[in-house]
């Protein structure tokens, strides 16, 4: 079967949309890795121009937000409580944002507001040990004990299903072998 002459308005079509694919692509690239590179600086003043480069990466906002609580020179709560809540916006799953959000709350004097991110951050990962430990030790510090002792006992029984549910799916592997 013959085919006829090849069409050159199509070649240039085709030409032209594989340039500007790698183009962009190659923008997008460059883009991405000098937000990495300034991410992954020690210095913070790099991690507000990483946000200014890639304003949809939650990572960089609880970045800014840890430091910005953790810091003891130019500790800045509230800036800290906003930066951590641009991060769940962007990544409304994360149990550690909102984990982190409600100490920041918990700092600020937001006890109500914090108990509601703790308890986010259960219903985000309901199996989590470090969220069951984090919200006990939080309602420890609010003197509500019973509820306390209740979530720490949690923990504890979150931590021995873990390791339960690993050794039943791991030592099969192992006899089969």
């Amino acid at each position: 079967m013959l085919e006829g002459p090849a069409n050159p308005a199509r070649r240039w079509t085709a030409a032209f949309l594989a340039i500007a694919a790698a183009a962009w692509i190659s923008y997008a690239g460059t883009k991405h890795a000098l937000a990495n590179h300034y991410v992954v600086s020690s210095n913070p003043e790099d991690w507000k121009r990483a946000s200014r480069i890639e304003p949809d990466n939650p990572e960089i906002w609880y970045r800014l937000g840890r430091f910005r609580q953790l810091d003891f020179d130019n500790a800045d709560i509230a800036l800290a409580i906003s930066y951590y809540q641009r991060a769940i916006e962007l990544n409304p799953r994360s149990p550690y944002y909102k984990l982190d959000l409600a100490g920041a709350l918990e700092m600020a004097g937001s006890k109500g507001e914090a108990d509601s991110y703790f308890r986010a951050a259960q219903a985000a990962y309901p199996i989590s040990a470090e969220v069951s430990w984090k919200y006990g030790n939080f309602l420890l510090r609010q003197d509500r004990l019973p509820e306390a002792y209740a979530e720490i006992h949690l923990r504890s029984l979150k931590r021995h299903d873990v390791q339960g549910y690993l050794w039943s799916a791991i030592l099969p592997i192992f006899l089969e072998v």
